[in-house]
This record gives structure tokens, C-alpha cells and sequence, in this order.
């Protein structure tokens, strides 16, 4: 009878541990999408794709740079916006910002804002080149839609084609 009590409590405690177990992993895997989404937001810098070359090794594509900020959504980046941007403009960026989401402008050079700016350069597509109606162009969803860019889409995209972002906390991110 002793030996059946001992059995039948052992089972009722791992049967317990079980549960408890059960809801910490129910628990665990509910929090882990919530914090994500909360973690902050990414905003998009530049679709990147791969480099066409000519004969002699020379790019076609992605032969120049552009600067860019990417604005986190505080009330220290107001002023700075201001002094940069034209007022239209300003009123549009004011506005997201005050709606808590982040921003980004295509500046001319590096901007000093603190925690609060991250500046960012990436290559610039198209430069000037005596080709553009053979390699063509890109489409809204940034494929190519005519010429080379068209006929080597699925290699330029698997070799460069990765969207640069950075988040708000201003940790630079390639995905």
C-alpha cells in the first residue's frame, strides 16, 4: 500500500512538472513575436542588387555613391531636419516623426545629430552611362523590366539583392 502511495504521488508531481513545463514553452513562444515588433522599426535605405560590368571591368551599375539619414523619431531631430530640408518637405518629415516613426532623407554629405541620426551610404544605380538602352532599367518592384537588367535578373538579385535597413536604435542591418 506504502509503495503504491510513493508511485502514485511521484506520477502526480512529474504530471505537475509536466504542466508547468507546458505552460512556461506556451509562455516563452508567445513572448518572443511581441518583443520583436516592439524591438523597434526598420526603415529601408536602398535596394541593393549586383554590378554589371563592361569588357574591362569597369561598372555600368553601382558606380557612384549617395548619402542618406536615417532620422529616429525624437524631438532633438526637429531642429536639424528644419535647418536641412526645404519647408514642404519639412512638414511631411515633421509630421511622421510625430507620429513616433522613423525617416529617411538623402542628404549631400555626412550630417553630426547625435544618437538620434545614423548616416548611411549606398550605391547609386544608374550613374551617367553612354549604355543606359542596354542595360536597361528596373521595375516598381526593383526587377529588371528591359535590356541586361531584365536578362540577368535572377543572377543580379541572388548575388546583391538585398534591401539595406537600419533601425531605430541605429544598428546598420543587412538583410
Amino acid at each position: 500500500m506504502k509503495k503504491t502511495r510513493v508511485l502514485a504521488a511521484f506520477l502526480c508531481l512529474i504530471a505537475v512538472y509536466a504542466g508547468v513545463l507546458v505552460r512556461m514553452s506556451r509562455l516563452m513562444f508567445a513572448a518572443v513575436p511581441a518583443a520583436q515588433s516592439k524591438a523597434g522599426r526598420l526603415v529601408e535605405i536602398a535596394q541593393l542588387r549586383g554590378t554589371i560590368f563592361d569588357c574591362k571591368l569597369q561598372p555600368l551599375t553601382n558606380d557612384g555613391t549617395a548619402r542618406c539619414i536615417a532620422v529616429k523619431p525624437t524631438m532633438l531631430a526637429l531642429p536639424l531636419l528644419q535647418t536641412l530640408l526645404p519647408p514642404t518637405a519639412y512638414e511631411t518629415v515633421a509630421a511622421r516623426l510625430s507620429a513616433g516613426l522613423p525617416v529617411v532623407v538623402t542628404v549631400d554629405a555626412p550630417v553630426d545629430g547625435g544618437d538620434a541620426v545614423v548616416n548611411a551610404a549606398y550605391p547609386v544605380r544608374y550613374g551617367a552611362c553612354a549604355a543606359a538602352h542596354i542595360i536597361g532599367h528596373l521595375d516598381a518592384q526593383g526587377h529588371g523590366a528591359a535590356g541586361v537588367e531584365k536578362y540577368f535578373d535572377a543572377l543580379l538579385t541572388e548575388t546583391g539583392g538585398c534591401p539595406l535597413f537600419h533601425g531605430c536604435a541605429g544598428k546598420g542591418a543587412a538583410r
